[in-house]
C-alpha cells in the first residue's frame, strides 16, 4: 500500500435524518429517536466507506448539524440563545454565531456515542474529526475573554480533553479541521500552530490537520474566482495581479525560508519536494502532526 486512504470527514446525511442539500439542515427527529437515528446513520456512513474500500473510515459527522457547532453544543460558557451576526474567515462572509459569555468548560463527553458505536462495528482504522481552535475562535463572538489567543488556547484545552478520551475509546486517527488557516497566515505562525500542539498534547494515536477553503457556498465560490491556480506547471490566469504576486513570492521563497527557519516557531510553507507532513515542523522536540491535508472544495 502506497498510503492509506480516507475521506475528509463529513458525508451527506440521509434524508430520513436531516434535510438534504442544506448547510444548516434541520433534524427530522427528536429526543431518543434522533439519538438512535444518528447512530444508524453512522453505521451507514461506515458501510459506504467500506464498500469503497477506504482504509481509514470515519463516522461521517452524522451526529453534527455543523462541524464547529457540533462541538460547541457540549461546552459551557456558550450562549446559543442570543446569536449575533459577525463576519468570519476574514469577513469573507457573515454568519449568525453563538456568543462566549463565560469560562469555557466541557459539559461532558462530546463524541463518545458515535465513536464507540463506530469502533464496535468496524475492524478498520477509525478516524474522528474535531474543529481546530483557531477556526472555532473565528466562528464565535467573544464577550468574556477579550483576547482571541487566550480564548483559542482555552478551546485547545477542551479539544485535548476530548481527544484523549477519544483515543481511549479506540480511535486510531484524530483530525483537527482548520479552514481558518487559509485566511490568517500571520496568526498561523504567531499562535495557530501552538494552539494545535496544545490540542494534541499527550496523544499517542495518529494526528492529522485538514485545511480547506470552506463550504461551497456562493461567498466562497465568488472569492475563489479571484484567485489564480497552478496545475502541471501551467498557470490558469483568473486574476493577473494574483498571479504576479504569486510569482514574486516564489522568486523570494528560498531566501525567505532561510530567514523563517531562524525566527518562526514552525514553517508555514513546505520546501519544494517536501511532503505535507513536514509543514508543521516545530524547532523544539514537540510532537508534530503525522498528516497534513490541504484541499479546496
Amino acid at each position: 500500500m502506497l498510503f492509506p486512504s480516507t475521506v475528509a470527514g463529513s458525508l451527506p446525511k440521509p434524508s430520513w435524518l436531516a434535510e438534504p442539500n442544506k448547510l444548516w439542515p434541520q433534524w427530522r427527529l427528536q429526543g431518543e429517536e434522533l439519538a438512535a437515528a444518528k447512530l444508524d446513520a453512522t453505521l451507514l456512513a461506515i458501510k459506504w466507506q467500506e464498500d469503497a474500500d477506504i482504509d481509514i473510515v470515519c463516522d461521517g459527522e452524522m451526529s453534527r448539524q455543523h462541524f464547529v457547532h457540533g462541538f460547541l453544543e457540549f461546552v459551557d460558557g456558550i450562549d446559543f440563545a442570543h446569536k449575533v451576526e459577525m463576519g468570519i474567515r476574514g469577513d469573507r462572509y457573515k454568519a449568525m454565531v453563538p456568543v462566549v459569555n463565560g469560562e469555557l468548560k466541557l459539559k461532558g463527553r462530546v463524541h463518545q456515542p458515535e465513536a464507540r458505536h463506530a469502533r464496535a462495528h468496524t475492524k478498520r482504522k477509525l478516524k474522528i474529526t474535531l474543529p481546530g481552535p483557531m477556526t472555532i475562535s473565528d466562528t464565535v463572538a467573544d464577550s468574556h475573554y477579550g483576547d482571541k489567543v487566550k480564548m483559542a488556547m482555552a478551546f485547545a484545552g477542551l479539544l485535548n480533553k476530548e481527544a484523549r478520551a477519544l483515543e481511549k475509546d479506540g480511535v486510531d486517527v484524530i483530525q483537527l479541521d482548520e479552514p481558518a488557516f487559509n485566511v490568517f497566515m500571520d496568526d498561523v505562525a504567531g499562535w495557530g500552530i501552538e494552539a494545535l500542539h496544545r490540542a494534541i498534547d499527550g496523544l499517542k494515536c495518529t494526528t492529522a490537520v485538514h485545511i480547506c477553503y470552506g463550504y461551497g457556498i456562493k461567498a466562497n465560490t465568488d472569492w475563489k474566482e479571484t484567485l489564480g491556480a497552478e496545475s502541471d506547471g501551467s498557470v490558469v490566469v483568473r486574476n493577473p495581479t494574483a498571479i504576479e504576486e504569486r510569482k514574486g513570492i516564489e522568486r523570494g521563497r528560498d531566501e525567505d525560508e532561510k530567514q523563517a527557519d531562524a525566527r518562526l516557531p514552525g514553517r508555514i510553507l513546505p520546501k519544494r519536494g517536501e511532503p505535507p507532513a513536514e509543514i508543521f515542523r516545530p524547532r523544539t522536540e514537540r510532537r508534530r502532526f503525522d498528516v497534513c491535508d490541504i484541499s479546496g472544495q
